[in-house]
C-alpha cells in the first residue's frame, strides 16, 4: 500500500513538473521577442522585383518587441537599390506607439515611429549582394518602456512592400 502510494506520488510530481515546464516555455515565447521570416528570391533576369508582406502587430506592451527577418537572395550578384515602404491596412492605433528599426546585415538603415512610415516615409539603401550569400534585412518593431497603458491591446495591420532594383 505504501509502495503504491509512493509510486503515485512520484508519477504525479513528474507530471506536474512537465506541465510546469510546458507552461513556462509558452509564457516565455509569448512575452519575448519572436521572429517571422520571409524569403525573397530575385532571378538572374529580373531587374526589378516588388514583394508585399502582410504584417499584423498585436499584443504589445511596454518593452515588447517583434522582429521580421527577410532573406534576400539575388541570383545575379551586383549592386541593388532596396526600398521598404509601409501601407496601413484597416483600423488600429498601435502605429502611434511603435518604434521601427530597419537593418541589413547588422547595419542600421533607418529608424522611425511606425506612424511616420505610414505617412509616406520609406527606408531606401544600396547594397552589394553576393549570389552565394543572402542579404538579411531585419525590421524590428518595439514599444518603448515609457508608453502607458493606453497603447496596450492596440493593434495595427499593414503591408510591408520590399522593392529591389538592379543598378
Amino acid at each position: 500500500m505504501k509502495r503504491t502510494l509512493s509510486r503515485l506520488l512520484t508519477i504525479s510530481i513528474a507530471l506536474l513538473t512537465l506541465v510546469g515546464v510546458a507552461l513556462g516555455i509558452v509564457l516565455i515565447k509569448s512575452h519575448g521577442d519572436f521572429k517571422k521570416n520571409a524569403d525573397i528570391i530575385v532571378s538572374e533576369d529580373e531587374t526589378i522585383k516588388v514583394k508585399d508582406l502582410d504584417v499584423s502587430l498585436t499584443g504589445f506592451y511596454p518593452g515588447k518587441s517583434q522582429e521580421y527577418g527577410i532573406s534576400l537572395v539575388c541570383e545575379a550578384e551586383g549592386s541593388y537599390k532596396i526600398t521598404l515602404s509601409f501601407k496601413k491596412v484597416g483600423d488600429g492605433t498601435l502605429e502611434n506607439y511603435i518604434d521601427t528599426e530597419v537593418s541589413a546585415d547588422g547595419e542600421s538603415k533607418g529608424a522611425n515611429l511606425l506612424k511616420n512610415y505610414f505617412e509616406g516615409e520609406e527606408v531606401s539603401f544600396n547594397a552589394n549582394v553576393d549570389s552565394k550569400e543572402p542579404l538579411v534585412i531585419n525590421v524590428k518593431y518595439s514599444m518603448p518602456l515609457e508608453v502607458g497603458d493606453e497603447a496596450q491591446n492596440a493593434v495595427t495591420n499593414f503591408d510591408l512592400t520590399v522593392k529591389i532594383e538592379k543598378e
